[in-house]
């Protein structure tokens, strides 16, 4: 309410195929919010709040340029435990210190898988999903409230359907980009021992030194990937 007269403020929507599919099988979860600005106010109050890697880089490069740095940084960025940012870290710190300094302050939760919290099931560096989704609704974004919202959800309905008919032209249970990923980690797997531990668990060594906890009950592994 806006005094006495009633007034949009913001809403949350979910599509319920994709909160059951996301509960029942991890598949992706489309959801979104309409608010009446961009400000901390409007943020999920339970959100994480990443940045996206890219643009993180962008202000990086500004003051801290070449290739070596970039790279570090991505390592530090990718690095999926702790002990793995902290090398990277170090590497940086090594190569240059004002870097580094420039660095530290900013909070590694925001940028790096390796203090993502693992409720979320999403380790993306990247906002390419975010902003492809914009561009897809720039449209509807200059209607009124009612036919913006129809028209994303429908938007989203056909692309689903789009994505149910590819997916029958699948040789294999998953799409091919998937399919390459899988076959490479089954390469890397060769170069790992596993040891039974008992109730599912493994203890995985692999041929550079690291070593692991594999619970297939959970389908986890300490390495976070």
């Amino acid at each position: 309410m806006d005094g006495d007269q009633r007034r949009f403020h913001r809403q949350y929507k979910c599509l319920d195929a994709c909160k059951r599919g996301f509960i029942e099988g991890c598949r992706p979860l489309i959801a979104y919010a309409i608010v009446e600005i961009e400000n901390k106010e409007t943020w999920i109050p339970s959100a994480e709040h990443r940045h996206c890697v890219r643009h993180f880089y962008n202000n990086f490069k500004g003051l801290h340029p070449g290739l070596t740095l970039k790279q570090i940084l991505w390592d530090a960025a990718r690095a999926t435990t702790i002990s793995w940012w902290k090398c990277q870290i170090e590497r940086l710190k090594m190569e240059s210190e004002a870097t580094w300094k420039w660095l530290h302050p900013k909070p590694a939760q925001h940028w790096s898988r390796s203090h993502f919290k693992t409720r979320y099931k999403c380790d993306m560096l990247l906002n390419n999903l975010c902003e492809a989704f914009n561009s897809s609704i720039v449209k509807a974004r200059d209607k009124p409230i009612l036919q913006m919202l129809e028209s994303i959800r429908t938007n989203l309905m056909v692309r689903m359907a789009n994505r149910r008919v590819a997916a029958f032209k699948w040789k294999k249970s998953v799409g091919t980009r998937i399919e390459k990923i899988v076959e490479k980690n089954k390469v890397e797997s060769g170069y790992c021992i596993p040891i039974l531990s008992g109730d599912m668990k493994y203890q995985v060594t692999n041929m550079e030194g690291g070593q692991y906890v594999v619970d297939l009950g959970t389908r986890s592994c300490s390495c976070m990937r």
